[in-house]
C-alpha cells in the first residue's frame, strides 16, 4: 500500500512538472509570437518615421531576441549611422558577432565600446573570451588584467585567466590564479581539477592526489577525476591504489553507456601498463586488447603489446607487434628499438658477428636517428652490451 501511495504521488509530481514545463513552452511561444508581431508593426512605423532611432533599436532588439544576428545587426548598424556613440546598439551587435561565432567582428565591436569610453569589467571579459577563442591568449590575459582592476569580484575571472595560462605553459602563474579561484570557492571543481593537472605536469604528483582527492569528494560521478587521480598514484608507485581510481572511472563510464568516450582508450591502457609494471601480464593483455577495440591506430600500444610478449618470450608475435607499430608511424625510435632487442634475442645464437651486423644495425641507426639526446645515450649503452656495439659505437665516434 505504501509503495502504491508513493508511486501516486511521484505520478502526481510528473504530471505536475510536465504541466510547468508545458506552460514554460507556452509562455515562451506567445512572447516570440509577440516579437514577430512587433517587427511587422515597427516595419509600417518605418515607412512612416525612415530615420527614428527607437524603431530601428527596439527592432534591432527584437530581431536580436529571436537569433535573427544578420537582421538585428543591420539594424543596429542603422542606429549606429544615426547615433554613433550608441552604447546598447554598439554592445548588442558585438554580442550579436559572438553568437555567430564571428569572433573577429566581436572583437572590433568591444574594442569600439572600449574607445567611445565603456571600459568596464564585462566588456573587457567578452573580449577576452573572444581573444581566448581565437587562440590570442596573450591578448586573452591583458584583457582579463584589465577585467581584475576594474573589478576583482568579477565571477570567474581568475579561473578564465588561468586557463589562459596553462594554454601558454606559464605553469606557475596559472597556479596563482587557481589559488585565488579557490580561496573565492573551495568547492570550484574546474579550479581544483586544473590545479591538479598543473601538479602533476609540474611531477608535484602527491600534491595534484589532495587537489583531486578534494574535487572526488565533491563529485564521485566524474571519471576524469579518478582517471587522473590514477595516473598521478602511478608516477609514485601507488600501483594498486592507481588500480581502483582506474577500475572506478571504467565503471562511471560503462554505467553511463558512455562506451565511446575517447577517453576509455587511454584508461584501458594505462591500466594496462599498471598491470605489466605488477606482473599481472594476463590482465595487462586484456586491458591492452580492450584500447585496442577503441583506437587501433595508436604505435605505442603496439610497442607495449609486443614488449609484454617479448617479456614472456612469444618473440614471432612481438615482432609482428612492432611492425604494426612501424606501419603506423615510421619515425617512432621505439619501434626500431624495440625489434633490435627482439631480433637480437631470437638470433643472438643463431649469428654471428657479421650477419648480426647486417641483419640488426639498421634498427639500431633508426631508433638512434629518431630519438633526443638523453634517449641516444642509451641507446649507446644498450649497443655497448652486444655484438654490434664496436661498429654502431665507433660509427658515433663514441669510445667504448
Amino acid at each position: 500500500m505504501e509503495n502504491l501511495e508513493n508511486q501516486n504521488i511521484q505520478e502526481n509530481e510528473n504530471l505536475e512538472n510536465k504541466s510547468t514545463q508545458n506552460n514554460i513552452s507556452n509562455i515562451e511561444k506567445q512572447k516570440l509570437k509577440e516579437y514577430r508581431e512587433t517587427i511587422r508593426l515597427l516595419q509600417k512605423s518605418l515607412e512612416r518615421n525612415y530615420n527614428n532611432i527607437d524603431i530601428y533599436y527596439i527592432r534591432a532588439k527584437s530581431k536580436y531576441t529571436l537569433r535573427l544576428y544578420k537582421e538585428a545587426i543591420e539594424d543596429f548598424n542603422k542606429v549606429i549611422e544615426l547615433d554613433k556613440k550608441h552604447y546598447s546598439s554598439h554592445y548588442y551587435k558585438a554580442l550579436s558577432y559572438m553568437s555567430m561565432s564571428d569572433y573577429n567582428k566581436a572583437l572590433e565591436g568591444f574594442n569600439k565600446l572600449i574607445e567611445i569610453g565603456h571600459k568596464t569589467a564585462e566588456i573587457y571579459h567578452y573580449k577576452a573570451v573572444a581573444n581566448s577563442i581565437l587562440g590570442k591568449f596573450e591578448e586573452a590575459i591583458k584583457d582579463y588584467d584589465n577585467v581584475i582592476e576594474l573589478d576583482r569580484s568579477y565571477y570567474g575571472v581568475y579561473m578564465d585567466r588561468a586557463i589562459a595560462k596553462m594554454k601558454l605553459k606559464l605553469y606557475d602563474d596559472a597556479v596563482l590564479d587557481f589559488d585565488e579561484a579557490i580561496k573565492i570557492n573551495s568547492k570550484d571543481l574546474l579550479a581544483l581539477s586544473n590545479r591538479a593537472l598543473i601538479k602533476m605536469y609540474q611531477q608535484k604528483y602527491q600534491e595534484a592526489i589532495k587537489d583531486l582527492d578534494v574535487a572526488i569528494n565533491l563529485d564521485n560521478v566524474d571519471y576524469y577525476l579518478y582517471y587522473n587521480r590514477g595516473v598521478a598514484k602511478v608516477n609514485i608507485e601507488l600501483n594498486q591504489e592507481a588500480i581502483l581510481d582506474l577500475n572506478a572511472a571504467i565503471e562511471i563510464l560503462q554505467s553511463n553507456i558512455d562506451l565511446d568516450n575517447p577517453h576509455l582508450f587511454y584508461i584501458y591502457y594505462n591500466r594496462g601498463k599498471v598491470y605489466k609494471k605488477l606482473n599481472n601480464y594476463d590482465n595487462a593483455m586484456k586491458d591492452f586488447e580492450n584500447a585496442l577495440k577503441i583506437n587501433k591506430k595508436d604505435d605505442d600500444i603496439y610497442n607495449d603489446i609486443a614488449m609484454l610478449q617479448f617479456i614472456q618470450k612469444k618473440y614471432d608475435e612481438a615482432l609482428d607487434n612492432v611492425e604494426k607499430a612501424l606501419d603506423i608511424n615510421v619515425s617512432n625510435y621505439l619501434s626500431y628499438l624495440n625489434r633490435f632487442k627482439i631480433r637480437y634475442e631470437m638470433n643472438k645464437d643463431l649469428m654471428d658477428e657479421e650477419m648480426m651486423m647486417q641483419e640488426l644495425y639498421p634498427d639500431l641507426e633508426n631508433a638512434y636517428k629518431y630519438s633526443n639526446e638523453s634517449i641516444k645515450q642509451d641507446i649507446l649503452e644498450l649497443a655497448k652490451k652486444n655484438k654490434i656495439a664496436s661498429k654502431f659505437v665507433s660509427d658515433k665516434n663514441i669510445s667504448k
